[in-house]
């Protein structure tokens, strides 16, 4: 985790530097729609049927471009809501809405037609700070033993259409490494956080 954080720092360090070499910075706000999904570890398959479930994104934005050569960086801070909804051979229904505070930065590239039309395309690591969870499930010991990470960090990857320098939309896909946990007739299910992302940027 510590070490994850450190990372974090620094690539938030490399936005700030990038705006001292006359960098294209632009200030907005992003929100969209989460389809998450869950990766189980082995045990899972055996047991429960997962499904997507459907959250949301919403947060401020910051993208920081060299001029004429289309590379450069962006960072959000969002309030993220993800979930899952699992269903066990013997009709167990979980369900679960995760909070978490988001930090995704990534390098960025754009082609297109400056101040009318562009498409780009984005990659980079993202941290996640976990606020909290609501579990809903007949049986207690599933909700007392649903045991979150206070952190989770990945990777993601995305593209999409930039219109007149203010308008973003993109789709976004992220992979968890941070594994959690809960456990169900004294066997314990980790997984982690896996999802598609449909988003809008508006910038200032």
């Amino acid at each position: 985790m510590r070490k994850s954080i450190y990372l974090i720092i620094i690539l938030i360090s490399g936005i700030l530097s990038t705006t001292k070499v006359n960098a294209q910075i632009k200030l907005g706000v992003k929100a969209g729609v989460n389809v998450s999904e869950v990766s189980f570890n082995k045990n899972f398959g055996d047991t429960f049927r997962a499904s997507n479930r459907t959250g949301f994104i919403v947060g401020p934005t910051l993208e920081a471009m060299i001029p004429f050569i289309g590379l450069g960086v962006d960072g959000s801070l969002l309030y993220s809501r993800k979930g899952f909804e699992m269903d066990s051979h013997s009709n167990t229904t979980i369900k679960g809405d995760l909070s978490y505070l988001d930090i995704p930065v990534n390098l960025k590239w754009k082609i297109g037609i400056p101040k009318v039309i562009g498409v780009y395309v984005a990659a980079g690591p993202y941290a996640s700070v976990y606020l909290g969870k609501s579990i809903k499930s007949a049986y207690e010991n599933i909700k007392r033993d649903f045991n979150m990470d206070s952190f989770d960090w990945g990777m993601n990857a995305g593209a999409g259409v930039e219109l007149f320098s203010k308008l973003q939309v993109g789709a976004n896909y992220s992979w968890g490494f941070t594994k959690s946990k809960f456990e169900y007739d004294n066997m314990e299910y980790g997984f982690k956080n896996r999802g598609w992302t449909i988003s809008a940027a508006f910038f200032f």
